[in-house]
């Protein structure tokens, strides 16, 4: 394990409880991070034209956009934000090299719940998921971390179903899987063993094909009972015409 100093060091009291104070530079880094990004996005040449692929790679290409250029531009954006997170995070917790597993599970989990294009929608994910984890740890603290994750992707599996469909069953069943699929994952990242390995990616891969099962059946009933137009012959159109 491996850790670097701390940027700030003491503590902070906040009610009733203390917090460290490099937990507090957290936030304004975050904030500042947020703001550039927002600012490159909506107001560089560059950032538009990333935006614009995100799009329509198709249709960027055609504005004479590199695609090409804006996804390496991306990669190296998004490798320079992981830097700083994970400076912040290895001065906070003892780090090594396969330990990241559960923060980069739930960094996509918070991302998710907040929106996969909107950086401030991603902070504040990542801030409800914070609070809903927390929350959890005054009273089962050795499951905050799989229920954290449950009730985020089962959140966000019940919302993709259509509202015809959102009756008792089928929602209890959506969110079913969703818990089945952060269990496995949950497993896998703490596999040890050749066994464990693989019986963990064999329940991500049925768990996985559970959840995309269910959207598929769910696209097939809406086809089920959507109305159907009817027909028009070849006549018809000439004889409204003549009338």
């Amino acid at each position: 394990p491996y850790t670097v100093p701390k940027f700030i060091e003491g503590t902070v009291a906040i009610g009733a409880g203390q917090v460290d104070k490099h937990q507090l530079l957290v936030i304004p880094v975050v904030a500042a991070c947020m703001l550039l990004l927002l600012a490159f996005f909506k107001r560089t040449r560059t950032g538009r034209n990333m935006r614009a692929c995100a799009e329509s790679r198709e249709g960027a290409k055609l504005c004479g956009i590199s695609v090409e250029a804006a996804s390496a531009k991306s990669f190296a954006i998004g490798a320079a934000l992981a830097g700083v997170g994970g400076v912040l995070v290895t001065s906070m917790y003892s780090m090594q090299f396969d330990g990241g597993t559960m923060i980069g599970l739930k960094g996509f989990s918070a991302a998710i719940l907040g929106g996969l294009g909107s950086p401030a929608g991603c902070v504040l994910g990542g801030l409800m998921m914070g609070l809903l984890e927390q929350g959890i740890k005054l009273k089962s603290p050795e499951y905050a971390d799989i229920l954290a994750l449950a009730v985020v992707i089962g959140f966000y599996v019940i919302g993709n179903v259509h509202h015809a469909l959102h009756t008792p069953l089928m929602s209890g069943s959506n969110f079913i899987h969703g818990v089945v699929l952060v269990g496995a994952m949950y497993a896998l990242g703490h596999a040890e063993t050749p066994l464990q390995i693989v019986l963990g990616f064999l329940a991500v891969l049925l768990g996985a094909a559970n959840a995309a099962g269910g959207y598929v059946v769910t696209e097939r009933m809406l086809a089920m009972f959507a109305p159907k137009k009817p027909k028009q012959l070849p006549g018809d159109s000439n004889a409204e015409r003549g009338a």
